[in-house]
């Protein structure tokens, strides 16, 4: 989404940011496939 529409992402981002930061450390049984799927 990053590369295709960046308003739509910098929007998304400024939303949930925060909240995907914190799921790469919460979640450890997830964070590579979490990793993964947020570098898109």
């Amino acid at each position: 989404m990053s590369k295709k529409n960046k308003e739509k992402y910098d929007t998304f981002y400024a939303e949930f940011g925060n909240v995907l930061k914190e799921g790469l450390y919460n979640d450890f049984d997830n964070r590579e496939k979490n990793l993964r799927t947020y570098a898109v």
